[in-house]
């Protein structure tokens, strides 16, 4: 996500096909975000090198000027010959000499491994709308049950993540984050009381899991940049886990995000807790 200038909070998708040949030469179109839910396109041409790519907008200037694009030249710089991680993110103006690094927020999204999974516990109800036409209920596969299991999945901190053809330049930063409360926790309650990645029961995985006693404590993690945002995200998810039917109960619900906790939010928490008795927090942690 683009975090300055009149691009800030939009986002751009692009094809995975996008980078497979050195010296490609080739008109494309994608999708791009914008920070209000709204949808456009951008035509660039694409010319690979071998670690980096430059996505070429100044070549179509009505189309992308129609959209609210900026004209100018991204170059996505690449960890080595695979194309496969990004490494920076640079931009030349229209009538720029140089390239400027592009300072870009850092997003949660699922990796390669989680982004898989996704695919096939969605795949029957993809298959059920696009080809049968949602002409009956769907099978969804059976959810793992929760059974604790004490350890850290060990995932990439950056990575160009796609789906078939689709793909976000996204920045790990989720897992990142999972480390820090992960190293803290079992420091503090020991390796075999601490879990990362945890299926809850009901087919979803927690984020951290801690279990004290006979009970647990749930941790969700947000990459939001407000607190609001993070505990918008990640109360339902939370809540989810904790009392669908099925699912392991906690006793304490912790939405953990980079942005300080401010007078609202503790407020909002109060109530929560005041008025159902949830047993909500939130924790700030920095890395």
């Amino acid at each position: 996500m683009w975090q300055h200038g009149d691009a800030k909070g939009y986002s751009d998708v692009l094809p995975f096909n996008y980078f497979s040949k050195i010296g490609s030469d080739k008109v494309r179109k994608h999708l791009v975000n914008g920070p209000d839910g709204s949808r456009h396109r951008a035509q660039c041409r694409v010319k690979i090198a071998e670690a980096h790519a430059d996505l070429d907008y100044t070549s179509f200037p009505e189309f992308n000027t129609e959209q609210g694009m900026e004209l100018g030249v991204m170059r996505l710089v690449f960890e080595d010959s695979r194309r496969t991680l990004v490494r920076e993110v640079l931009w030349k103006d229209q009538h720029a000499t140089r390239f400027a690094q592009q300072k870009v927020t850092v997003r949660s999204r699922h990796d390669y491994e989680a982004v898989l999974g996704d695919v096939d516990r969605l795949l029957p109800l993809y298959q059920d709308v696009e080809i049968n036409k949602g002409s009956g209920p769907v099978a969804m596969p059976p959810p793992a049950p929760f059974v604790f299991r004490p350890g850290c999945s060990a995932k990439a901190s950056s990575a160009v993540a796609h789906v078939q053809t689709q793909l976000d330049i996204v920045l790990l930063r989720h897992n990142e984050l999972q480390r820090a409360p992960y190293n803290r926790l079992i420091s503090q309650y020991g390796r075999d009381e601490v879990s990362t990645e945890q299926p809850n029961g009901v087919g979803s995985r927690i984020d951290v899991v801690v279990r004290r006693g006979n009970g647990y404590w749930f941790y969700e993690i947000k990459t939001a940049e407000s607190p609001r945002d993070c505990l918008r995200e990640a109360i339902g998810q939370l809540l989810e886990y904790a009392f669908w039917p099925g699912g392991q109960g906690a006793t304490r619900l912790i939405v953990v995000g980079e942005a300080p906790f401010d007078n609202e939010g503790l407020q909002y928490l109060r109530q929560l807790k005041e008025r159902f008795s949830l047993p909500i927090e939130y924790e700030q942690i920095s890395i």
